[in-house]
């Protein structure tokens, strides 16, 4: 994107901006988010920027949800980010009823181990396996498939490689997608593109009572890889042709918006109703109102990365390259469309064609 188009886009969004930071100083409390955490979530140094940011917008808390009895109705949203171990049925409940009484979520999953840190291995190479975390029932029920398979796409980011000499030299690499938002909602619309690495493919199940809208996909020449999946070094040194991505636009976000059936309904024993009924934990079929979730397999879109000279780097900045992306921007964006509700966010939809001048004239 030129830089005269990038000044077109931000005029574009001027009044979303004025909207929103008028709608910040305006309300009493600002939102209450929850980061969920005990199976392993992604936590740590590579999260830093993401809290960080986060605290400054909303009231932020950590739930552990292998120790609560429920996720409390007093987080507007709640986060699942790239968890690493098994979800049990009791875990899965607590998000279920969670969300058929109103709560938010923004899942963010990756169904395979992969990580640029396994190719520092030697040899340079590794196996991307499934991480088995028993989340296909409860996303099926909501309407998509995060599939077992890594996203290869042309439209990528660099990797740098070491060749003979000792020198380096950056090399398309088909596992670090970059995503160019195409969709036309205000999450979305007139964003930067967004790096991933690492991503799955989504899909979407067949349910007229689900509104499904895709946020983010690959581009026109990519394609996808069922686990388990080698990955290698070795494959910058063979050219990659068009031709080759023939399975193009796989979604890796989307957004969905229904009065969503609880995954649950019709298989819990009598004698467990009975349990959660004395716990004043009574069991919900589904939602009283239409509600919203999105589901993201984009992998490390929320994470930052780190170096020792710099220490933590800011979120969607690619230290290879010196590239900024717009990772937070769709992080905020997406958790003010489930969060709030004074319909602000839908300013950034407007289209504002704007006449740029004739230079040569």
């Amino acid at each position: 994107r030129s830089a005269q188009e990038q000044i077109s886009y931000s005029e574009a969004n001027l009044e979303y901006k004025f909207a929103n930071a008028i709608n910040r100083m305006n309300r009493r409390d600002d939102p209450r988010i929850a980061y969920i955490v005990g199976n392993d979530e992604q936590l740590g140094v590579e999260t830093l920027d993401m809290l960080s940011t986060l605290h400054r917008y909303y009231v932020l808390d950590t739930v552990d949800l292998t120790q609560e009895l429920q996720i409390s109705l007093a987080y507007d949203a709640i986060i699942i980010s790239e968890p690493a171990t098994k979800f049990t049925g009791p875990e899965k409940l607590k998000i279920d009823q969670y969300i058929m009484k109103g709560g938010h979520v923004l899942w963010q999953v990756n169904s395979l181990n992969a990580s640029i840190d396994s190719l520092i291995a030697h040899p340079p190479q590794f196996i991307a396996m499934e991480k088995g975390l028993e989340l296909d029932d409860l996303l099926f029920k909501y309407g998509v498939r995060i599939n077992n398979d890594l996203v290869e796409d042309m439209q990528n980011i660099p990797l740098p490689r070491t060749i003979d000499g000792g020198s380096i030299e950056m090399h398309p690499w088909v596992y670090f997608p970059k995503l160019n938002p195409t969709a036309d909602h205000p999450i979305v619309k007139n964003m930067d593109f967004i790096m991933t690495k690492f991503s799955n493919s989504i899909d979407t199940i067949r349910s007229p009572s689900i509104k499904k809208t895709v946020l983010l996909q690959s581009s026109k020449y990519s394609r996808v890889s069922r686990a388990p999946v080698r990955v290698s070094l070795s494959m910058m040194s063979f050219p990659l042709k068009n031709e080759m991505f023939n399975n193009p636009y796989r979604p890796v976000a989307v957004l969905l918006q229904s009065k969503f059936q609880s995954a649950y309904k019709g298989l819990l024993a009598p004698e467990y109703l009975r349990l959660m009924d004395s716990l004043k934990l009574p069991f919900k079929a589904a939602c009283d109102s239409e509600n919203s979730i999105i589901v993201v397999s984009g992998g490390k879109i929320f994470s930052n990365d780190y170096t020792t000279k710099d220490g933590v780097l800011p979120m969607g900045y690619y230290k290879h390259t010196g590239e900024y992306f717009a990772n937070k921007d769709f992080l905020l964006n997406c958790l003010e469309y489930l969060t709030d509700r004074s319909g602000v966010l839908v300013a950034r939809s407007k289209e504002a064609r704007l006449r740029l001048l004739d230079n040569a004239r």
